[in-house]
């Protein structure tokens, strides 16, 4: 560190006697001195012009008993200073920046994905002549850009190769709404990417509401469409996608299920935050859900002797063709790999809660389990064999499930705890629920369904076919009578 001058003076002296002296060090401008009995030192810029803008800046803060320390501002609740003028780029790469680090790689990018539109439209020539700065976004702004979202037209999961269609009106919404949650985000105090008295363009009556299905529509997979996938299931279709077609479950919730989280004796698979927290369900909720015992022999065969590992495996690992990348034989050798995993990750991958996720599922599927994108892969090469064409798509069983579990008189807290949703609600409190109970008569209400999948299995030997055992009556020995 070296001597620096700017304003040709190395030591510029405040009206209330404070000094502060010009350093440079490795090319940029320090500003040093002593404030209420304290050192301080602050970078004040990378040239010259920049570091004098700030250098009187400082001063004044000095004056005016306003300034901090750079090393106590994170401890304080309000960021200080005007807002900076930042056009819709950077107002993005702020936000995006943010939310990286608060809600996760996966979440960040969908949102990525929803403001790359918003750039789109702000970044014509036209458009930036009216709007150059994202503080000067007004509510014309905002009818510009839904109309440019609904005439928009985009190619689908963004393939270049696939035709270019509409955009949704549900993803229209998304698009709006993402935006008015960027712009709320920027005039909090906390932020002060925007000023605080800068109103939302983005209002309600230009977002809309978001649209709603249609309560009255006909289920995507009835029982006899099921059925039918049923028929046309090979040998580890059966075992590893019968569930989804019997269970009201997420698919995240299949693909990360552990061996050791089945109940074998009370018929339950178990869903928990588990890992030290770094593994949880979408709602982060604790619940078990009850399945038949028509699926005993089902999962004794997912099961396969093993003590550990993902219950749900890749076909290849599952047929012996390939072995998984981390080898399991108990719980404690999971535990291992997962704290192996998230200890060796590279530096800034995990930056929020979700990042711990993403590793510990990526974890069980070297263990050899079955990812998400494979699983709906599976179904729907399934549904092209069974004949079952239209919009339908996987998510879809879930919705038939759950329909066919009302009609069976299954209560709505049972169908929200098994599902995976909160029931902390006031109801919750004045009611026991009975999930094994009440999901007995959706698995008689399906019935035929179950059927199936037994019938499916002996055609595919995997199950045997024999007579009932006659159960033997064992009587006490007879004791010899004393002789006379």
């Amino acid at each position: 560190m070296e001597r620096a001058e700017l304003l040709g003076q190395h030591t510029h002296t405040t009206a209330c006697a404070v000094d502060v002296h010009i350093w440079l060090r490795r090319g940029k401008f320090i500003a040093r001195g002593r404030y209420a009995g304290r050192p301080f030192g602050e970078t004040i810029g990378d040239d010259e012009s920049t570091a004098i803008v700030r250098l009187r800046h400082l001063l004044v803060e000095i004056d005016d008993g306003t300034f901090i320390r750079s090393s106590d501002r994170p401890k304080r609740q309000l960021r200080r200073g005007t807002p900076p003028k930042l056009d819709m780029r950077g107002l993005c790469d702020a936000f995006l920046t943010e939310k990286r680090k608060t809600v996760g790689l996966n979440t960040a990018q969908d949102y990525q994905s929803r403001l790359t539109h918003l750039l789109a439209y702000a970044e014509q020539p036209s458009v930036q002549r009216h709007w150059t700065a994202a503080g000067d976004v007004d509510r014309d702004f905002v009818i510009g850009f839904r109309g440019f979202l609904i005439e928009r037209r985009v190619s689908r999961n963004g393939q270049s190769a696939s035709e270019a269609t509409l955009i949704s009106p549900r993803q229209v919404h998304n698009v709006l709404d993402c935006a008015r949650t960027m712009f709320a985000w920027a005039k909090q105090p906390a932020v002060n990417r925007l000023v605080s008295w800068h109103d939302n363009p983005f209002t309600q009556d230009l977002v809309g509401e978001r649209p709603r299905k249609d309560p009255l529509r006909a289920a995507a997979f009835p029982l006899a469409t099921r059925i039918e996938l049923v028929r046309h299931m090979d040998e580890w279709q059966l075992l590893h996608l019968g569930w989804r077609l019997v269970l009201p479950l997420r698919p995240e919730d299949f693909t990360g299920l552990l061996v050791n989280e089945v109940d074998v004796v009370r018929r339950e698979l178990l869903f928990r935050t588990r890992f030290a927290g770094a593994d949880f369900n979408k709602g982060r909720q604790e619940f078990r859900c009850p399945y038949p015992e028509s699926l005993d022999p089902i999962l004794r065969l997912c099961i396969d002797g093993r003590a550990a590992g993902p219950l749900l495996r890749r076909r290849e690992v599952f047929q012996g063709s390939r072995r998984p990348r981390r080898l399991v034989a108990s719980s404690e050798d999971a535990s291992h790999h997962i704290r192996s995993a998230l200890r060796n990750v590279a530096s800034g991958v995990l930056q929020a809660p979700q990042d711990h996720k993403r590793i510990v599922r990526r974890c069980i599927r070297d263990m050899g389990g079955m990812s998400e994108d494979a699983m709906a892969k599976e179904l729907k090469t399934l549904f092209a064999q069974a004949g079952v064409t239209g919009d339908q798509n996987a998510y879809q069983l879930r919705r038939s499930i759950n329909t066919e579990m009302e009609q069976a008189g299954v209560s709505l807290l049972v169908q929200r705890y098994v599902t995976g949703h909160s029931t902390h609600d006031v109801q919750s409190h004045y009611v026991s629920l009975d999930p094994a109970g009440q999901m007995e008569s959706y698995f008689r209400a399906v019935r035929p369904l179950l059927e199936a999948l037994q019938a499916r299995s002996r055609e595919l030997g995997l199950v045997r076919t024999e007579p009932p055992m006659r159960r033997a009556i064992l009587l006490p020995p007879i004791q010899p009578r004393n002789s006379a």
